[in-house]
């Protein structure tokens, strides 16, 4: 890939390890984000056993189970609501918190309109 050979991968991979060591130091858990917009990226299967995407460009047919909107970069709510997920693993597992997981599909996925 080429975008792993440029300044801003070497920069942002320091950068995220940066923060990672810091954290540690003042032992201050993190959410690994990088691996987690990985994760919306590649597809997975959610804890309700439905399999979510990245790829709304399949149609209307798989629009309820795509995880960004329709500008391809940011997640939409469901997306969103992944994200918070795996947020509040991080926080029960290191707090011992028992803050309840949302459930993804309750939340909209991309929404296609009809023209004029």
């Amino acid at each position: 890939m080429a975008f792993r050979a440029t300044g801003y991968y070497r920069s942002y991979k320091a950068f995220n390890q940066i923060i990672r060591q810091i954290a540690a130091s003042k032992n201050i858990p993190v959410a690994d984000m990088n691996r987690i917009m990985n994760d919306l990226v590649a597809g997975l299967r959610n804890s309700d056993g439905q399999i979510y995407t990245a790829d709304y460009f399949k149609g209307t047919g798989n629009l309820n189970t795509v995880m960004f909107s329709l500008d391809g970069v940011h997640p939409n709510s469901r997306g969103y609501a992944f994200v918070a997920n795996e947020i509040i693993k991080v926080i029960n597992q290191n707090y011992k918190a028992r803050i309840p997981f949302v459930n993804v599909a309750d939340y909209q996925g991309p929404k296609l309109v009809p023209s004029n």
